[in-house]
């Protein structure tokens, strides 16, 4: 074969894939499916939950697809700000999934001119319609930021600048796709300083620098000097509101001065370590800790020595190589068992703050289901009381073990102690998936033949409300537990369906406002606890 021809079949072969394109594109899943929903013959939930749809990105032709319909989306038309915006949010959705190493194997600048134009159209959007679907430009912002496309900076730092978005949480993730070589980095920080940027994203931003410092020695901090001293001081005032509160300035500001330079530092880090707040005391501690201040070092012993604050302090002495003056009352097993709790307390997803008071209820060594070893289980007692000491005190029991929880909405302090074990190796099952709750509403009357195993007094108007689907591997002699609400010699109640060991409970001795299968959960775990 001659060069020549060899040419000549490479040109027919592009333009063969050229035409073909847009037939591709209708082979994809994607344009089916998009043209269904802008047809509204199938609903987005329809779609999704439907298991014949694979609407992964999996090559050109779905990349294709989803182009095309970009390209009529209208951001605009109040038209498409109701009815398509979430199928928009889908899609970009999934575009967040997509394996990013894939994108120089696909041609994509068509998608990402798309979406730059439709992110434009949405940042030019009146203020009330950008509040309203803010979490799809943001998603837009942070594929394109992740990307690197073209127009990626210059839509950065114009949406960095539509207060509405800046408290948005997902500034945090498209913040992290900066360098220190992003000119948007250094853009973004300068507007921090300039009070052009506030809320959630200036959080951010100080939060990134602080990453950033950390990992590298002789970093030069944005914060550096009067400006940064000024934000500093700021964020650490008791004065601070309440929305930069919840947005952790406070501790994002403590954190900052183990790497930031500027004359009134020591001032600044004895406000940090002694703040009221101890997640940010702790940071004050361990920043000034880290840079050898004598006096931080102090508090953060005398933090680890708190039950509440225990934990986080103690790792931050370990880290520090401050093994040696970690308090020898943190090795204590009860002590241990508070601090464990507090901090499990403490997570934002929980109470967010360690509680006001702790005590141990009781400690018990007990044969634990997936236990190898009998283990030492404690109940813990702890307080939470109203700041503004106008509500009653907060009292629950948690429990520390195997694993450590607190059921809030079981009201664990109004139990005998049995339950509240009882409670915990069940959910501790569940937690594991070696219990399963089966869907009733999927199955209705499936289980009623369960009903026939009671052996007892004639029961009336008895109904299956909920079944447990245990797993082999927790040995127990059946694998299916049923409750059924009924009425028992003119007695309201429930009875557990658990063939020789069923038995009936009145509704008297239900709790107030925790759930009925709690009576399920309760004879199980003692069951399995053998008491």
């Amino acid at each position: 074969m001659t060069i020549k021809s060899s040419l000549v079949g490479y040109v027919l072969l592009c333009l063969m894939t050229l035409f073909a394109l847009p037939l591709i594109a209708q082979d994809s899943n994607w344009a089916s499916v998009l043209q269904q929903l802008d047809n509204r013959e199938k609903t987005l939930e329809q779609v999704t939950a439907d298991p014949t749809q694979v609407l992964m990105i999996a090559g050109q032709e779905d990349i294709d697809a989803i182009t095309a319909w970009l390209k009529t989306f209208d951001a605009k038309s109040p038209v498409n700000q109701k009815t398509q915006v979430a199928t928009l949010n889908f899609i970009v959705i999934r575009l967040l999934e997509w394996e990013y190493s894939e994108h120089s194997k696909l041609r994509v600048v068509r998608l990402y001119t798309e979406l730059e134009r439709l992110l434009a159209e949405f940042l030019a959007l009146p203020k009330e319609d950008l509040e309203s679907i803010e979490d799809t430009p943001m998603r837009i912002l942070h594929f394109l930021s992740l990307s690197k496309s073209n127009q990626c900076v210059p839509l950065l730092l114009l949406t960095s600048e539509k207060e509405q978005l800046q408290q948005n949480e997902f500034w945090r993730s498209i913040i992290a796709t900066l360098s220190t070589e992003d000119s948007a980095l250094f853009s973004l920080q300068r507007k921090v300083l300039d009070g052009v940027i506030q809320g959630n994203l200036a959080v951010a931003i100080v939060e990134h620098e602080n990453d950033l410092a950390y990992d590298q020695e002789n970093f030069s901090h944005f914060l550096n000097g009067p400006e940064g001293e000024r934000l500093i001081r700021e964020w650490l005032s008791p004065s601070l509101s309440e929305e930069m509160k919840a947005n952790n300035a406070a501790k994002t500001a403590a954190i900052s001065l183990a790497f930031a330079e500027m004359d009134d530092w020591q001032e600044l880090i004895k406000s940090a370590r002694t703040h009221p707040d101890f997640a940010v005391a702790l940071e004050g501690a361990w920043a000034g800790a880290r840079r050898k201040d004598d006096e931080s070092i102090d508090r953060l012993i005398e933090l680890a020595k708190d039950v509440r604050t225990s934990r986080t302090a103690v790792t931050y002495m370990n880290e520090l190589s401050l093994e040696d003056r970690i308090p020898a009352e943190t090795k204590d097993p009860s002590f241990a068992a508070k601090a464990e709790l507090a901090e499990w307390l403490a997570y934002p997803t929980e109470k967010g703050r360690p509680p006001d008071e702790m005590s141990i209820v009781e400690t018990r060594n007990l044969t634990w289901p997936l236990e190898d070893e009998p283990v030492d289980v404690h109940l813990i007692q702890f307080v939470y009381k109203d700041p503004a000491g106008q509500k009653p005190d907060e009292v629950d029991i948690g429990l520390v073990g195997p694993m450590t929880f607190c059921h809030f909405e079981m009201k664990m302090s109004t139990r005998p102690k049995e339950d509240i074990y009882a409670i915990h190796v069940y959910r501790e099952l569940e937690a594991y998936e070696l219990i399963e709750s089966v869907d009733l509403a999927a199955q209705p009357a499936a289980y009623d033949y369960m009903l026939k195993t009671w052996k007892g007094d004639t029961l009336a108007n008895a109904k299956i409300i909920y079944v447990a689907k245990l797993e082999r591997s927790v040995g127990y002699p059946r694998r299916l537990l049923a409750l059924a609400s009924a009425t028992l010699n003119g007695e309201e109640g429930y009875v557990i369906l658990d063939g020789p060991r069923s038995k009936w409970c009145p509704k008297k001795d239900q709790v107030a406002d925790t759930p009925d299968s709690a009576f399920l959960m309760i004879h199980l775990g003692r069951q399995l606890l053998n008491f």
